[in-house]
This record gives C-alpha cells, structure tokens and sequence, in this order.
C-alpha cells in the first residue's frame, strides 16, 4: 500500500510536470501578444466572449471593432487601480478596476493545444 501511494505521488509529479513543459512559456508568449498586432490577431478565438461597455454602447467584440491591447498581464497600470493577476498551468485571467471612474476590465486566456489564446475580454469604461 505505501508502494502504491509513493507510486501514484511520483506519476502525478510527472504529469504535472511534463504538462508545463509542453506548453508555450506565458511570459513569452504574453510579451510578443502585446507588442505585434499580426500575432495578436491569430492568438485571439473570434468570435471572442465577452463585451465591451461604454456611456454609449454595448458592444460584442468582433475583427472589426478590436483595438490591439498593449499593457501585457502583470505590468502596473497606474497606483490607483485595482490589479489583480491569477496565473495558473492552463489558464491566467487578470481583473483591473478604477471604481471611481467607472473602468473594469476582465481578460482570460487559456492554454489550447500548447498554445496560449485570448479567449474573453469584459471591458467597462463609463468615463
């Protein structure tokens, strides 16, 4: 039994592991995805979930209507934002919000046959 159990320990080890190393590396990934709009375009899955809000529209997004992102996850927006960065193996999502000015923005991606994609985006901008 205590076999067994070390057994099933080091197999989960493996896979967790070997998952990693299949996948593309997020930060490289993340950085390219910020600063060239040709791979920004293939790395997004349109029809992409999520929409875009404003004072005066409520929008789907579409190819037509997508302005290329530049702030790459992790990097600071500015001090009075709320950031916060959830990366995992699969999946990173970062949330940022200015309550004051009405902003919030949600933006998902997703790890897809080892490469990593935009998958949703909810923005809010009232101001």
């Amino acid at each position: 039994m205590k076999h067994l159990i070390i057994l099933s320990s080091f197999f989960i080890l493996i896979s967790c592991t070997s998952s990693k190393k299949t996948g593309e590396d997020f930060s490289k990934f993340n950085l390219k995805f910020h600063t060239d709009s040709i791979f920004q375009m293939e790395r997004i899955k349109f029809p992409l979930k999520g929409k875009f809000i404003t004072k005066n529209d409520n929008e789907n997004w579409s190819i037509e209507n997508w302005k290329m992102l530049k702030k790459p996850v992790g990097e600071l927006l500015f001090a009075q934002f709320e950031q916060k960065s959830i990366i995992e193996d699969s999946i990173v999502i970062e949330e940022i919000s200015y309550k004051k000015i009405g902003f919030y923005s949600y933006v998902e991606f997703k790890l897809i046959n080892k490469k990593w994609y935009l998958v949703m985006i909810n923005k809010t901008d009232l101001h």
